[in-house]
């Protein structure tokens, strides 16, 4: 529950900023609290980089899911209902909107692990659901339906391309094992990467970090 409600601020920062396009930070007290905001033309709510923000989407997702299910099967008030799902949708729109590939990644991954539920071994081929199989297909066709007239089936499948079919990333990635391997025990430190790229200039631009963790 933490994480769901921590995630509130991030979609209403998100999505304030990609809708009134505001840049400037948030004082409060006469500047004892201030909230920089950063106005890169990207979804990062409340922090400062999109992948953070996908980061944190990605790791809460999955219980907004959870909720959503929970107040279904159970006998609530119908406006419960309607605003979990409102707030699973809005989580699933903001991982999308920050262009990232591991949210992309998640978004996919993750609704595919879904659907392979409703065959768990807690469900048997008698026992499937038809209508609630067919009621799933329909949301999922309104669902896309609405993201194509939004214009956000562009950048999904611009991060899908950049995903399989990024040679600078791939370039980065080899540089970063070979400068490593050069000291496979330990490494060079955090700082060791940069310091590297200025001095080779293998890149036309400066790389601050190889951009994979494992790699990392």
């Amino acid at each position: 529950m933490s994480l769901v409600y921590g995630t509130i601020p991030v979609l209403i920062i998100g999505f304030s900023q990609l809708i009134f396009r505001f840049n400037e930070s948030a004082r409060i007290f006469g500047s004892f609290i201030v909230w920089h905001v950063i106005d890169n033309g990207e979804f990062a709510g409340v922090f400062y980089n999109r992948n953070i923000c996908a980061a944190w989407l990605a790791a809460s997702f999955p219980f907004f899911v959870a909720a959503m299910r929970s107040n279904i099967h159970l006998k609530e008030d119908i406006s419960k209902k309607v605003v979990a799902s409102l707030a699973l949708f809005l989580v699933y729109l903001a991982m999308i909107l920050t262009d990232s590939r591991n949210a992309i990644g998640s978004v996919i991954f993750g609704s595919l692990a879904m659907a392979t539920d409703i065959f768990s071994a807690n469900h048997s081929i008698k026992s499937f659901k038809f209508f609630g199989f067919i009621i799933a297909l329909f949301i999922f066709a309104i669902v896309s339906s609405v993201g194509i007239f939004l214009g956000l089936v562009n950048p999904v499948l611009d991060a899908l391309g950049q995903f399989f079919a990024n040679e600078d990333r791939l370039e980065i990635w080899k540089f970063g094992i070979h400068i490593a391997s050069n000291n496979l025990l330990v490494g060079f430190g955090p700082g060791g990467f940069t310091e590297y790229v200025s001095l080779l200039s293998p890149f036309n631009r400066l790389v601050y970090h190889i951009h994979s963790l494992p790699l990392d």
